[in-house]
């Protein structure tokens, strides 16, 4: 294509064959223009009216031009304007919002001090010119933004058009279009993404660095959703009252006595949710239900405040963008566009019925966004790239951008298709040469054209809300955006406590029943027939009253009877009966002595 388009360039050159020529030629232009590069920056060389065709500051390359159609080769059209002083036409964004893309200082210069940013725009130049080998800051014009008040119905692509024809390169973020690329206006390679896309007003919940919203005094109870809470509670008083009846089951469950004192251990059951572990459990199935209420709370309040920090960052409810531009045309919504853009061009003729409010900025589309004036902004990727770091226009981070293109194009410095005699053109001048030139440069650079820009993003701003946006997103799945853990995420470590609760109570229930066992075990060893029968029948007790009564009188009457018979023997028989009567007392003693052990065991 290059090779078709020098052809077509050509013009009668022939008697300029030597090489040495060319390198004569380039020295002689170094040596002219090096007085002017010592002169120091300069206000705007040029100071010719917007839309005046009469003047042209194009630079006559038709020489060099010629000398590089004889050999062409990418050294050559890469060096092809060393030591040239081309001419830029500069939109100057000086006073607005965007004059980090450019900027003149009060007396109407390029910043040259080291710690004053020149803008974008001076940054990719500079560089441009050090590696193509060209000089701009002295012959530079500059060119005012678009303006109602003062350019009627006109348009950027008349801007361009005109700025192309009177300057080397129209230095802006200009997008490309057929319409553009018909009235001869040429791109070198992009560098700035102008693909089209709509921004909207995220429905915001929370406050994010502008709120103070009744709403925000309530999100410390959104990391869980409202089945969840109710459950929390549910769990706090059975586990309370649990605790209670295993303490009631078994006095030796805890060590405190809980009594009828159920609201204080409910008491102690809640502030375990608060890492505060207030009982005492003595007994296996205690230490087990608190064991499972300690670890519950462990695993809940951790997620809890893992999931609080989210929310207390930014509290928003997640949005949902249209997925075309058809979508949000069908649902009549109003449209706000920078009036007379490429983009505002594209939309209104392609979308007839659209409804598009025209504003003469950038910032103003966003305050009508933010107003409500217009449903959705139309721009620019990288354009609303700067915007959405501004906050006075984006400080909540509201507005945000599904990114879905419209229609992608890139975007960047023009030139004019300057290739032969034009009737649309002031005069022939080669100047195509500039576009093929600083297209290989531009190529060569995009890693420093990549750091550039990201160095101008963020002085802007260091705020990034699309990220952050983007991040809750891709958090959330995809979803309905819902952040809050709900019982399909929180429900096993309930089942899991109420599985142990409930192995704790088994337990409890399984001990008291075995003590009862054996005390009845142990009672029933005893002679329970007459045990009963004594303690049933009053008759019998008064028989065995009796019973003891007549066994003692027996014993003392027979304890009577023997001594009186001791004594008679004695004085009868001195010497022969006393050892019979001794033997004859022995006997009657141990009768009585064996009704009376009888009668005690039977009692």
């Amino acid at each position: 294509m290059a090779a078709q388009d020098m052809a077509t360039m050509r013009r009668p050159y022939s008697s300029f064959s030597s090489s040495l020529f060319f390198q004569h030629l380039l020295l002689l232009t170094a040596f002219l223009l090096l007085p002017m590069s010592l002169l120091g920056q300069e206000a705007p060389y040029y100071t010719t009216p917007k839309f005046d065709r009469t003047t042209t500051h194009r630079t006559d390359l038709c020489g060099v031009h010629s000398l590089l159609f004889q050999n062409q080769t990418v050294d050559n059209i890469r060096n092809a304007l060393r030591g040239f002083n081309i001419s830029v036409g500069l939109v100057d964004y000086t006073g607005t919002n965007e004059d980090l893309l450019s900027k003149l200082t009060p007396d109407g210069k390029i910043p040259s001090a080291p710690d004053d940013y020149p803008g974008l725009f001076v940054v990719l130049m500079d560089e441009l010119a050090s590696r193509a080998g060209f000089s701009w800051r002295n012959t530079y014009g500059i060119i005012p933004p678009l303006s109602s008040e003062t350019d009627g119905n006109r348009t950027w692509t008349d801007i361009l058009d005109w700025s192309v024809d009177t300057y080397d390169i129209s230095v802006d973020y200009w997008s490309k279009s057929t319409e553009r690329i018909n009235k001869g206006i040429s791109f070198p390679h992009g560098w700035y993404d102008a693909s089209i896309i709509m921004v909207e007003k995220i429905a915001s919940s929370g406050s994010g660095r502008n709120g103070g919203r009744f709403s925000n005094m309530f999100s410390f109870l959104q990391p869980f959703d409202t089945s969840v809470w109710i459950l929390i509670v549910v769990s706090i008083i059975f586990t309370g009252l649990l605790y209670q009846l295993l303490d009631n089951m078994d006095s030796f469950a805890d060590d405190r006595s809980l009594g009828t004192k159920p609201l204080a251990s409910i008491f102690f059951s809640a502030i375990v949710f608060t890492t505060h572990f207030e009982f005492r459990p003595n007994t296996a199935p205690s230490m087990l239900l608190s064991w499972s209420w300690a670890f519950w709370a462990l695993i809940v309040s951790a997620a809890y405040t893992a999931n609080l920090a989210s929310f207390l960052i930014d509290i928003r409810k997640p949005h949902v963008f249209h997925t075309s531009f058809e979508e949000a045309l069908s649902k009549n919504l109003r449209f706000c566009a920078r009036k007379g853009t490429n983009h505002h061009e594209y939309i209104a003729q392609k979308y007839l019925d659209a409804n598009i409010l025209p504003f003469d900025s950038e910032n103003d589309i966003y305050l009508a966004l933010n107003d409500g004036r217009c449903d959705v902004a139309l721009t620019q990727i990288s354009t609303f790239q700067m915007f959405e770091r501004d906050e006075k226009i984006n400080g909540d981070c509201s507005l945000d951008s599904a990114y879905r293109p419209i229609k992608t194009v890139n975007g960047g410095f023009a030139t004019v298709v300057d290739s032969g005699p034009s009737e649309t053109r002031s005069s022939w001048l080669c100047t195509g040469l500039v576009h093929y030139a600083i297209d290989i440069h531009l190529i060569e650079m995009e890693d420093f054209i990549v750091e550039a820009y990201k160095d101008y993003l963020d002085r802007r701003s260091a705020q990034m809300c699309h990220q952050t946006n983007q991040m809750k997103s891709e958090t959330n799945g995809g979803g309905d955006g819902d952040m809050r853990l709900s019982l399909k995420s929180m429900g096993g470590i309930f089942c899991f406590h109420y599985i142990l609760s409930a192995i704790a109570l088994t337990m409890s229930g399984f001990t008291q029943y075995n003590k009862r066992r054996r005390k009845k075990k142990k009672e029933s060893g005893r002679d329970t027939k007459n045990v009963d029968s004594a303690s049933s029948d009053p008759a019998a007790r008064g028989t065995t009253r009796q019973r003891r009564g007549s066994i003692w009188t027996s014993q003392v009457n027979t304890l009577n009877v023997g001594s009186i018979s001791s004594e008679d023997d004695l004085e009868t028989n001195q010497g022969d009966q006393d050892s019979a009567a001794r033997g004859a007392t022995r006997k009657r003693r141990n009768s009585v002595w064996i009704s009376k052990e009888h009668l005690q065991d039977s009692d």
